[in-house]
């Protein structure tokens, strides 16, 4: 099982919080606490899907705010038995 302390939240400057990308081949999840993600003022994570079927995260397939680190890991989760991918950061 992935979790989401399995990764390295990066630092953001602008706007301000920490974010992890991650590459699930045909997808790309982002997972962002920052300043302007929905959430924030509770400590609560932001994610956005990206369809990636090319290599770049280009459409957005899904955005959801509020969300506690363990509704993000059974995020993590669900897009890996999805994809049969493990994720990878970017």
């Amino acid at each position: 099982m992935f979790k989401l302390s399995d990764f390295i939240m990066m630092e953001t400057q602008f706007p301000c919080g920490v974010q992890v990308v991650l590459d699930f081949d045909v997808y790309h999840l982002s997972i962002v606490c920052n300043d302007m993600s929905a959430g924030y003022e509770s400590g609560l994570y932001e994610i956005a899907l990206f369809d990636s079927k090319d290599g770049l995260a280009r459409d957005v397939i899904e955005v959801k705010g509020h969300l506690t680190e363990a509704a993000v890991d059974v995020i993590i989760n669900d897009i890996h038995q999805l994809t049969k991918i493990s994720p990878i950061q970017v």
